[in-house]
């Protein structure tokens, strides 16, 4: 039986040939082989008749690792396979590199055949054989300096968002995350009752849901969806003796399209969202003790622009802008029964915001 180091030696003798795999996002088979020749590395490209051994590099990624290996085999004869992890899946590739060129490198110059040894003459003793030298070990290869990898893109591209989409992903994990937004904001409701600027205070949670590929591009999927409270007021409205004291309440859901996605700095959503509450209105009269209150149960469906700029790791500047349709009528009345005034169905609002996201 042919022992590791014959079989090795066997190898070293036969041209090379490349067999290469490796992850999207890895160098390519045409920039490993370069890899390889700037190093003084060069494979085979042999005829169907030419009998050539195959170097097989494999690259991977497992975690947050790439795993690399190299593996000669010939007519069923194989050397132990060589593995390397690193960061990145550049680095790992140049290192093999520099294994595979000190591997071709040694193919180019196979050893002499050993002569037999040579009879003495009869009659004299045979004197023993004369031992070579162990021939000096190599010297150690030099450090391959990778470049660094690039940083991570922290924008996130929407897919899904209007129908079922196909994303070509390499070999290795699926990390799902999650981005939570909190902000409060304040502002102004305009137009939504005659002559009155309703103040408008809010606190938004928003939730984003994401991945991130082995390549480390990142993919929002579906929409943004999130929660407001709301408070209204206080306000006050006077009117030909009258006045009209407001404040009011409501909560509702949001859900966002992303118009631009960066967690490291602008993000623009465009959201609509339903609400519920209910206002409390206090209308007197100056000169008699006329008073009138009633809460008014109300309902909203609004559509606006959140726009938010993400400043370091925690916190973010906000601004909201849009409008609502308010479903039920907000009205005051004199003492006589007759109309003062009564809510519009279309109002706008804008706000400006601070929160933290993690």
């Amino acid at each position: 039986m042919i022992g590791r180091q014959a079989a090795l030696h066997y190898l070293v003798m036969i041209p090379v040939q490349l067999e290469y795999t490796a992850p999207t996002g890895c160098p390519t088979q045409t920039e490993f082989v370069a890899f390889v020749a700037n190093r003084g590395g060069d494979f085979a490209h042999p005829d169907p008749k030419t009998k050539a051994r195959t170097m097989i590099v494999t690259l991977r990624r497992e975690g947050a690792e790439h795993i690399g290996s190299l593996e000669l085999q010939q007519a069923g004869l194989a050397s132990d396979a060589r593995q390397l992890r690193a960061p990145s899946c550049a680095e790992v590739a140049e290192a093999l590199a520099v294994v595979a060129a000190i591997a071709l490198r040694g193919s180019e110059s196979p050893a002499a055949p050993e002569s037999p040894p040579s009879e003495p003459p009869t009659g004299e003793p045979a004197l023993p054989a004369a031992q070579s030298p162990a021939p000096a070990p190599a010297p150690p290869a030099a450090p391959v300096h990778a470049p660094p990898a690039e940083p991570a893109d922290h924008r996130l591209r929407a897919v899904g968002m209007w129908g079922d989409e196909q994303v070509p992903v390499g070999a290795g994990q699926l990390q799902v995350k999650r981005s939570l937004a909190a902000t409060l904001s304040g502002g102004v409701v305009l137009g939504a009752v005659p002559g009155v600027v309703l103040p408008r205070y809010d606190l938004t949670l928003l939730r984003t849901n994401f991945i991130v590929t082995p390549e480390h591009s990142r993919l929002l999927i579906g929409n943004v969806f999130g929660v407001r409270w709301s408070f209204l007021g206080s306000a006050t409205r006077q009117s030909g003796g009258y006045s009209t004291e407001f404040n009011g309440f409501k909560a509702g859901v949001n859900a966002c399209a992303s118009l631009h996605y960066d967690a490291d700095g602008f993000v623009a959503l465009l959201c609509s969202g339903f609400t519920a509450g209910l206002m409390h209105l206090e209308t007197k009269e100056a000169a008699s003790s006329y008073t009138q209150s009633k809460s008014i149960g109300m309902g909203a469906a609004s559509i606006e622009l959140d726009a938010r700029y993400n400043i370091g790791q925690y916190f973010h500047v906000n601004l909201m802008a849009g409008g609502e349709a308010w479903v039920g009528k907000l009205s005051a009345e004199r003492a006589d029964g007759s109309e003062l005034f009564h809510s519009r169905l279309l109002n706008a609002n804008v706000q400006l915001g601070l929160g933290l996201h993690f």
